[in-house]
C-alpha cells in the first residue's frame, strides 16, 4: 500500500550510478536516512541499464554496482536486495547489448560480486524474464512482452508468475 511518504529521490532511470551516489552519502543525508529507517531495502534498475554498448560500458556499470556494495556495506544491520536489471524486448535492443546484459546479471549473482557480503542479496529478475536461447536469446521472453512493440515492461503474465517467486525470495533472505 502507498505510504504517502516522499523520499526526496531524484533519479532518471534508477541507474547503478545513481544508486552508488545515494548509498555512499553521509547517513544523515535526508534521502539516505529515510531509506535506512527500514530493515529491508529493495531496489532495482530500469531496463535502460541493459543497453550496454561495449565491454567498457559493462565494466563501468559493474564498477558502479561495486560502489553500491561498498556503500551498503556500511550498514550491516540492514538487509539490501537488489534486482538484476530486466531484459528488453527484441525490438528495443541488439544481440550484443543483450549478451552483455546477461553477463551483468551473471556477474551480479557471482561470488566475485557478492563475496563475503552478509547484508546484500541479488534477485535475478533478468534470468526469470529473459529467453535462454533462440533468436530472442537474452531478451525479454515473447510471452512476457506487452502488446505495444516498443514497451519492454513485463506484462501481466510475467508479473503474476514472478511476483510470488520474489515474495518468497524476500521472506527467505530478509532475516
Amino acid at each position: 500500500s502507498l505510504t504517502g511518504e516522499d523520499f526526496d529521490i531524484t533519479i532518471s532511470n534508477n541507474s547503478p550510478k545513481e544508486y552508488a551516489h545515494i548509498f555512499n552519502r553521509d547517513p544523515s543525508d535526508s534521502t539516505l536516512s529515510k531509506i535506512l529507517e527500514f530493515d529491508v531495502i529493495v531496489f532495482k534498475n530500469c531496463f535502460p541499464t541493459t543497453k550496454i554498448t561495449s565491454d567498457e560500458h559493462l565494466q563501468e556499470i559493474m564498477n558502479y554496482y561495486t560502489e553500491v556494495k561498498k556503500g551498503i556495506g556500511r550498514f550491516p544491520n540492514k538487509k539490501f536486495i537488489v534486482f538484476t536489471p530486466p531484459p528488453v524486448r527484441k525490438e528495443a535492443t541488439t544481440s550484443e547489448y543483450a549478451a552483455r546484459a546477461r553477463k551483468l546479471a551473471q556477474w551480479m549473482n557471482s561470488p566475485e560480486y557478492l563475496g563475503d557480503s552478509t547484508n546484500l542479496e541479488v534477485f535475478d529478475f533478468y534470468s526469470y524474464l529473459a529467453d535462454e536461447n533462440g533468436e530472442n536469446m537474452n531478451m525479454l521472453r515473447r510471452d512476457y512482452a506487452p502488446l505495444f512493440y516498443r514497451d519492454s515492461h513485463p506484462n501481466r503474465k510475467a508479473n503474476k508468475e514472478i511476483a510470488p517467486i520474489f515474495v518468497d525470495f524476500i521472506l527467505n533472505n530478509s532475516k
